[in-house]
Order: structure tokens, then sequence, then C-alpha cells
């Protein structure tokens, strides 16, 4: 891909994602995929699974430059939240 498709694909994603839709979403996303864990006791399938899904939301995350402590500003992410 180049480069200007590059630049274009991540202006469209953080077109997307700045909308209130696109932010409940988003947020839809992270709670969902990212703050449970991925695994699944004896099922390396299932949890292979939950790896795609976090990791798609890893990509999306990526695409807008967002790192972890803007994901938990703008999540307002209490620690209780995080299943570590």
């Amino acid at each position: 891909m180049s480069e200007e498709k590059v630049l274009s694909l991540v202006k469209s994603y953080k077109h997307v994602f700045a909308t209130e839709d696109g932010k409940r979403v988003l947020e839809h996303l992270v709670r969902t995929y990212m703050l449970k864990t991925s695994h699944v006791e004896g099922d390396a399938y299932s949890t292979a699974f939950n790896e795609g899904a976090r990791n798609v939301v890893l990509f999306i995350l990526q695409k807008l430059r967002i790192n972890l402590e803007e994901l938990r500003e703008m999540l307002t992410i209490n620690e209780e939240d995080l299943d570590v």
C-alpha cells in the first residue's frame, strides 16, 4: 500500500472514531475484547479466537495513535474494570 493510501486510511479511521457513534463503538470494543482475559482454560482454539478479536482492537487503536494512558482517560477505566 502506498504511503498516500496509508495516510488516507489513517485519516478515515480518525474521522470514523471521532464521531460520538465511533467513540461509543470503540469503547464497546475495548471493554468487550481488551479488558477481560482472552485465555480460556483448556481451550486453545477459543483462546486463539479471543486473541484475534483483541488484536483487531489493538490494530484500530494503533491506527488512531491512541496509547494506553489516553485510552484510560477516554474511557475512564477504573482499576477494578481491568482483568489482570
